[in-house]
């Protein structure tokens, strides 16, 4: 594969143009991503269906636990005294686990999924305004500098930073316009321990370098790694709308 793409001429420009953007809606009529209220519910949901899944997943270990238990301290095998013993073992063992059934899920707090979200889309902003601004140094702050990070466009494909680098910001946001800005809509933001992705409606308005003014829009996907700096793109995939049936 190669780090490069086509680039991006006045003859292509024509297929970012401010089509109708044909959404689909899925499972309601808030379009592709839902609406605002929906994103906020579903991150509501989110949390609420990561709790009651580990509190699932904890009971299921808890109940083979003590099953194990039961049988291994089977009171067939022992006298009188070692019986009470491990009659009295096994109740506190029981005690033990339906205490820590109650206090192990409140320590997934849900606090730290929404501030993991925070921290995700506080790297959206920051990498909307490296496109704004075609600034490829506030850009190397938001990808992972890695070979394996990948852009697909519609007018190429690029791979690494130097590939992103280069196809993305240097040939596309810089050398093609003059003014440049990407507003989201619709955004949701999902994690899932140390990966996450964003999903959002996009609207791009810009300046081509001839001068004239340039509308698009689309859908866009990013997918981010948590590293020790702090979460990092390592995808992203935008695509425009398909033009309206004849």
């Amino acid at each position: 594969m190669t780090a490069g793409g086509p680039g991006f001429t006045r003859d292509n420009a024509a297929a970012f143009s401010s089509a109708p953007l044909a959404r689909r809606d899925v499972g309601g009529s808030g379009g592709l991503f839902g609406t605002p209220q929906a994103v906020s519910t579903a991150s509501n949901e989110d949390s609420r269906t990561d709790r009651s899944s580990s509190l699932g997943d904890l009971r299921r270990s808890f109940v083979t636990w003590l099953r194990y238990i039961t049988v291994r301290g089977s009171d067939r095998h022992h006298g009188p005294a070692e019986a009470n013993m491990n009659t009295h073992n096994r109740w506190i063992t029981l005690v033990a686990a339906l205490t820590a059934s109650v206090w192990l899920p409140a320590c997934t707090h849900p606090a730290d999924i929404d501030q993991d979200k925070r921290g995700v889309q506080q790297v959206l902003e920051k990498y909307l305004q490296s496109v704004k601004t075609a600034d490829v140094k506030l850009g190397s702050e938001v990808w992972l500098q890695g070979p394996d990070i990948l852009v697909v466009t519609p007018f190429g494909r690029f791979q690494g930073w130097d590939g992103v680098r280069d196809g993305l910001y240097v040939n596309f946001l810089q050398k093609a316009f003059t003014e440049r800005s990407l507003q989201p809509s619709h955004l949701a933001i999902h994690v899932a321990g140390d990966a996450a992705w964003a999903v959002f409606d996009w609207t791009f308005t810009a300046r081509l370098a001839d001068g004239q003014p340039f509308t698009s829009k689309g859908w866009e996907s990013h997918g981010y790694q948590r590293t020790s700096q702090g979460w990092r793109i390592v995808h992203l995939h935008y695509s425009v709308p398909p033009p309206p049936p004849s």
